[in-house]
C-alpha cells in the first residue's frame, strides 16, 4: 500500500474506508460481560469525528471505563439494553 493510500484511508484491500470520512462520529465497541451482565465496552475503532465531539484522543483498545473512569459508578442497567437488542 502506498503513503498516499494509507492517509487517504484506503485498506490493505485498496478500497477507501468511508467511516473516516464521516462528519458523524463512529464507535464500534465490544461488550464485556461478567456474571451475566455488561459490565464495560471496548473500543475497537473510531473515527476522527468521534474524536473531535467526544474529545476522546487514542482510545482504540481501550475499556470504557479506562477511558472515563466514573463510568463504572453509573448504572446504566446495560444488561437489559444487551437483552433487547438481541431479540
Amino acid at each position: 500500500m502506498t503513503e498516499h493510500q494509507q492517509a487517504s484511508g484506503a485498506n490493505t484491500t485498496g478500497y477507501i474506508n468511508p467511516i473516516i470520512f464521516m462528519r458523524s462520529g463512529y464507535v464500534h465497541c465490544r461488550m464485556i460481560v461478567e456474571e451475566g451482565g455488561t459490565v464495560d465496552f471496548l473500543h475497537l475503532e473510531v473515527n476522527q469525528s468521534y474524536e473531535k465531539l467526544t474529545g476522546l484522543k487514542n482510545v482504540t483498545g481501550l475499556r470504557m471505563t479506562e477511558v472515563l473512569p466514573g463510568m463504572s459508578e453509573v448504572d446504566l442497567n446495560l444488561s437489559v439494553i444487551r437483552n433487547e437488542t438481541k431479540e
